[in-house]
Parts: C-alpha cells; sequence; structure tokens
C-alpha cells in the first residue's frame, strides 16, 4: 500500500522542501533588511551626533567667550572629532581590512602596540578608577605585523574592556611565549558574557544584550573587522568568560618572527 503511494508523496515532498526554501529565502531578506536598517539608524546617529556637536561648538566660540571658555570649547571639539573618526576608521577598516593586498608589514613589538592602546584610553581609565597592569617577563619577541591595522584590533579589544568594566574595576595584560607563538591576553572585570554570546560576538552586526545596555549604538563589527585582521597576520582571536558579570578574557596569538 505505501509502495503505491510513494510516487504520489514524492511531488508533494519536492512541494515541501521548495515551500520551505522560498519561506527561509524571505526571512533571510527580511532578517538581512532589519539588520541593515538597524545599522544605518546607528551609523547616522553615530555621524550626525558628533556633528551636530561640532556645529554647537562653532556657535559658541563666535560668541563673546573668555579664553578659558575657548580652550574648554575646543578641547571638547577635539573629543567629538575624534570620536567621529573612531566611527570612519571602524567603517573603513570593516570595508578594506580583509584585503590581503592593503598589508605593510613590518617586525615590531606587540607591547608597544598595548601602550599606545593604553594612552589612548588612559583619560577614561583614569575617570573611573579602573586598575590598568601590563605584565611581561622581561624582553618580548618580535611579530611581523601591520602596523595600523593591529594597532586598530588590539584597540578594539582595549576599548571594548575599558568600556564594559565598571568604575573601580581591573584590566590587566600579559603574554605568553610559547611554542613558536606568543599570546596577548587582556583580561578584565566586565560585564562577562553569556555562553551564547561568546559564540557569537565575533560575527558581524551581533551585540550581546548586557554590551547593548552599556552602549546601545555600538555597531557590531569592531570583533569582526579584528578577527579579520587576525586573520590576515596567520594568528587566532578568541574570545573567553565564565558568565555574565564575571569578565572576559581575549586572546591574539600570533607567530613570533624569528
Amino acid at each position: 500500500m505505501l509502495g503505491d503511494l510513494s510516487p504520489m508523496l514524492v511531488p508533494v515532498i519536492s512541494i515541501v522542501l521548495i515551500a520551505f526554501i522560498i519561506l527561509l529565502s524571505i526571512y533571510r531578506e527580511i532578517e538581512n533588511r532589519r539588520i541593515l536598517n538597524q545599522f544605518i539608524t546607528i551609523i547616522t546617529h553615530k555621524i550626525k551626533a558628533p556633528l551636530t556637536g561640532i556645529r554647537w561648538t562653532i556657535d559658541m566660540l563666535q560668541k563673546d567667550t573668555s579664553l578659558l571658555e575657548k580652550k574648554d570649547l575646543l578641547e571638547e571639539m577635539q573629543k567629538t572629532n575624534d570620536r567621529l573618526m573612531e566611527v570612519m576608521d571602524l567603517m573603513v577598516g570593516f570595508a578594506r581590512f580583509d584585503k590581503k593586498m592593503d598589508y605593510n608589514f613590518e617586525t615590531l613589538s606587540l607591547k608597544d602596540i598595548i601602550i599606545t592602546s593604553l594612552n589612548k584610553n588612559s583619560p577614561i581609565v583614569k575617570n573611573k578608577n579602573i586598575k590598568f597592569t601590563i605584565e611581561s617577563a622581561g624582553e618580548l619577541p618580535f611579530v611581523l605585523i601591520d602596523k595600523s591595522k593591529m594597532q586598530f584590533a588590539v584597540d578594539m579589544l582595549v576599548d571594548n574592556a575599558v568600556k564594559y568594566t565598571p568604575k573601580d574595576g581591573s584590566i590587566i595584560v600579559s603574554f605568553e611565549v610559547k611554542d613558536k607563538q606568543i599570546t596577548l591576553k587582556i583580561k578584565d572585570s566586565g560585564i562577562g558574557l553569556s555562553f551564547i554570546d561568546s559564540k557569537k560576538i565575533f560575527s558581524h552586526f551581533y551585540r550581546a544584550n548586557n554590551a547593548k545596555a552599556v552602549d546601545s549604538l555600538g555597531l557590531g563589527l569592531g570583533l569582526y573587522t579584528a578577527r579579520k585582521i587576525v586573520e590576515h597576520h596567520k594568528g587566532k582571536l578568541w574570545g573567553e568568560s565564565e558568565g555574565v558579570n564575571k569578565g572576559s578574557t581575549f586572546f591574539i596569538q600570533l607567530p613570533i618572527n624569528r
């Protein structure tokens, strides 16, 4: 009996499969449009807000203000401009850092890259009273890297550690040299990651819910771009966490230049 029905079931199963594929394609299209619209909204806000701030500052400078007030306004304009440049750098990085031809390698120390990142974030570190420690045993071996791009990748990790670590928290940077590899470890006492988030955070446009609560206008591109950069250096980038509100640790592992 079932054998007689089998030929009749084939077209029915085919139709069901085709319908499923069509529905899946429609869902993906809707989801992609939703992500794109959300992305455009965030980008627009992130660019428009600094531009509005700069325009307001210019208007204030044109008024009769004291030298001290002008100095404060110019400092605020500089900070606003820096935030705008960070957004533009991230967008350019997302568009170009995946192209191998754009990489210019030179022999450098990862410790110098970390110190540069710390200097960039020192005002926030000081304001939040974060204990930022760099641990290293003696001289570190050099690595072959594109300085600007690896700086971008490390900046993303340090920026996130500083941003998501609460006041009076701690960030510890350390290095491990083993098996012709050097591993940079950035450990913070911040908001941490759930198990699911730890598996998805390197996907483009993905952001953990607790990260959104701290910074609702994040782009979800930083870690994705950073991993691409590290992979083009024949390295690895990954993150670990014991859970939400238990801190996170991010690792960059690169081959040592002998």
